[in-house]
């Protein structure tokens, strides 16, 4: 099966080198899957929604330090996580790149390919968040590489 990756996403910078790594000595990071591949979050954003609520307008903003060479991306999405949208500009489509919906799994680049994101590069992660339980819900969504 061929993965077809996003417009946006292929054309948002140049794509060149690994950044999640496989290693054979254990994870450097924070997560280690099946596969040997290291994950760690970019952005993250806490959260509490009340019974019966939902927000589909909680932003979290992040300049990045330095630069970062991805090899793969995916979510972090506990219960009460819609979907994700992580954005180089706000309010542009264009600048989109990533986005994840409910049971979105990994997407990992092919060995030698990978996104390129820039030191001073302004990140946003959009989150749209529901809640159709009685009691209150916390959690923290976001997106690893």
């Amino acid at each position: 099966m061929t993965t077809r990756l996003p417009v946006a996403l292929i054309t948002t910078t140049i794509l060149l080198a690994v950044g999640c790594t496989r290693s054979e000595d254990g994870p450097s990071s924070d997560d280690d899957d099946d596969d040997g591949v290291t994950w760690a979050p970019i952005i993250t954003g806490d959260w509490t929604l009340g019974p019966n609520s939902e927000d589909t307008s909680d932003l979290h903003v992040l300049t990045l330090d330095r630069d970062y060479y991805i090899g793969g991306i995916r979510p972090i999405a506990p219960p009460g996580t819609h979907h994700t949208v992580l954005a180089l500009n706000p309010s542009a489509s264009s600048d989109i790149i990533y986005a994840s919906g409910l049971g979105t799994e990994e997407l990992l680049f092919p060995p030698g390919v990978g996104l390129h994101l820039s030191e001073g590069e302004t990140l946003y992660l959009q989150l749209h968040l529901f809640n159709v339980e009685a009691t209150p819900l916390t959690g923290t969504s976001g997106v690893e590489i």
